[in-house]
């Protein structure tokens, strides 16, 4: 507020360290994260 940045939060946390995304040829994306435990990439949902 007033100009000056705000911390970023989750409620609830879903990401933890998102570095790159990736489109196929549907058009989906994807969310590959650095240091998250081994987890697969997120597929991104588009929400209307």
């Amino acid at each position: 507020m007033d100009g000056k940045l705000q911390p970023l939060t989750q409620a609830p946390p879903v990401f933890k360290h998102g570095h790159d995304l990736f489109v196929d040829s549907a058009g989906d994306i994807y969310l590959g994260e650095w240091n998250a435990d081994r987890r697969y990439p997120s597929k991104l949902t588009l929400v209307k």
